[in-house]
C-alpha cells in the first residue's frame, strides 16, 4: 500500500504540471499538496464543493486532470473509502466528463 501511496503522490505532482499546461495555475492545490499528505488532500477536496480549479477544468473539457478522475482509477481505489469514490464519480458525471 505504501508504494501505491508514493505513486499517487507522484501522479499528483505531475497533475499540477499538466493543469498549469492547460492554462490554469492551481496554486492552492499545490500549497495543499506541499503541506499535506496527497491522499488526505484528495479526500478533503472530493468531500467539499467543487473547487475553482475543478470548475475551470470542466469548462475546458479537461476533467481527466482532476483529483476526482484519479480517485476513481481502479489502481487508486484501495486508497479511498467508498464514499470518496462515489462522490468523485457523481461529481464527474454531474459535469458530464465522458
Amino acid at each position: 500500500m505504501e508504494e501505491l501511496r508514493k505513486q499517487f503522490n507522484r501522479d499528483m505532482e505531475q497533475l499540477c504540471v499538466e493543469i498549469k499546461e492547460a492554462s490554469h495555475n492551481p496554486s492552492r492545490f499545490i500549497d495543499m499538496l506541499t503541506n499535506g499528505d496527497p491522499v488526505d488532500v484528495a479526500k478533503r477536496l472530493v468531500m467539499n464543493k467543487p473547487t475553482s480549479t475543478f470548475e475551470k477544468l470542466a469548462s475546458i473539457k479537461k476533467l481527466y486532470l482532476t483529483v476526482e478522475y484519479y480517485v476513481i482509477m481502479p489502481k487508486y481505489q484501495p486508497l479511498f473509502d467508498e464514499s470518496v469514490i462515489q462522490t468523485s464519480r457523481k461529481r464527474l458525471d454531474d459535469y458530464k466528463w465522458d
